[in-house]
């Protein structure tokens, strides 16, 4: 605390003793000049080598007059070169433009009172500013690459340097991902379609579709969808999940999905069983018109040992039969993402049963060795993506 008169007086050194400051402000009487500027010199070398936050309040009542070593512009000059905020609280016969010119050069701010019972709200007010603080918005023009990243800001102000820095994901402000069912997941009955959304803006909606096809929308979580699987024809769907926020930024994620035979759909049956009488009648007639396979040539079947339908006895009474992942394409169907939606064939020639592959990249696996093409001999097993068949001469 720093007194000013006819000469200036530091009173307190810089303390925490608040009682002690109490009483010295109690001591305090009025009377003489007012050597503001020296005081404004001396509070400003009091406080110049403080690393605290340092800030000057300065209660005047009258004009700079007296006796002083320094004039106002010089105080005025040196409290901007040492960066110390002043807060001028002025009541009284003061000059107003004094005071704000010392607010503005230095960082503070000033209040002109109309007399000395404004002064509580007067201090009130410049508690209020030094409890304050300041939100800074960056907009960062990298691009989203999920990654951490550092921030660094500087500030500097009237000769004073800051830095605060911290870490930072470069995300996406809207993220979605279907959790359940997988890629490729082989469903049946009602399923439940499980989405994550992620969003750092307010939420819009998140949309459900299946083949294109919007089956339901929602604006709040948990978000799900249970699809009734038998609403729709077996084999290959597309599960698609948008989401949206309302500052207009978008997301989507997207699934494969094949849906199995349905035990309960009897239309499929029916149709299953018109296309065998009808295959049969074709067939007959085919047999009429060309030679039938020489009897050397025995008949054999491939059995499901691991696959969409386990345990079934796959005739090859044909001379050629087609397995893929695609059922609508295929006599056997094959489980996996591993399997070609168009993979592999089996004929029936006068040397035997000949099993090919029809991409190089995707090969068969015959007793756990990768060949392209392959004479089939009794118990050989042959393994398609996630399904698996042995072969066996029957008769």
């Amino acid at each position: 605390m720093i007194a000013f008169a006819d000469s200036v007086e530091v009173i307190t050194p810089l303390t925490s003793d608040k009682a002690g400051l109490n009483a010295a402000l109690d001591a305090l009487e009025a009377g003489g000049a007012t050597a503001m500027n020296d005081a404004i010199v001396e509070a400003d070398n009091l406080l110049q080598n403080r690393a605290e936050r340092r800030v000057i309040i300065l209660l005047t009542d009258g004009k700079p007059e007296g006796d002083q070593t320094f004039t106002f512009d010089q105080a005025l000059s040196h409290a901007s070169n040492r960066a110390i905020p002043i807060y001028p609280i002025g009541f009284g016969s003061v000059d107003k433009n004094q005071l704000k010119r010392l607010a503005e050069l230095t960082g503070g701010a000033e209040q002109i009172q109309p007399d000395s019972a404004a002064l509580d709200d007067a201090f009130s007010s410049i508690l209020a500013i030094f409890r304050e603080k300041y939100l800074i918005e960056v907009t960062s023009g990298m691009a989203p690459d999920q990654q951490e990243h550092e921030l660094v800001i500087e500030l500097n102000y009237q000769g004073t340097a800051q830095k605060g820095q911290g870490k930072f994901i470069a995300r996406q402000p809207v993220l979605v991902s279907i959790e359940s069912p997988a890629e490729e997941d082989i469903v049946s009955e009602t399923v439940d379609i499980d989405v994550m959304v992620d969003v750092l803006n307010p939420l819009s909606q998140v949309d459900f579709f299946i083949d294109d096809e919007l089956v339901q929308s929602l604006t709040s979580g948990p978000f799900v969808y249970a699809w009734d699987t038998t609403q729709s024809v077996t084999g290959e769907h597309v599960i698609r999940v948008a989401a949206s926020d309302q500052m207009g930024f978008t997301a989507e994620d997207a699934r494969n999905v094949v849906i199995e035979l349905q035990r309960n759909d009897w239309i499929f049956w029916l149709i299953g069983i018109v296309v065998l009488i009808a295959l049969s009648i074709f067939l007959s007639l085919g047999l009429r018109r060309r030679q039938a396979p020489p009897s050397a040539v025995r008949k054999a079947v491939l059995v499901e040992i691991e696959g969409l339908q386990i345990g079934k006895n796959w005739p090859l009474d044909a001379e050629e039969t087609s397995l893929g992942r695609r059922l609508a394409d295929n006599d056997i169907g094959l489980k996996g993402a591993n399997a070609s939606r168009n993979h592999a064939i089996i004929q029936r020639t006068r040397e035997g049963y000949l099993a090919s592959c029809l991409k190089s990249a995707n090969p068969l696996i015959i007793n756990d060795e990768k060949v392209e093409r392959a004479k089939l001999e009794d118990g050989d097993v042959i393994k398609m993506g996630e399904s698996t068949f042995r072969f066996e001469y029957r008769g």
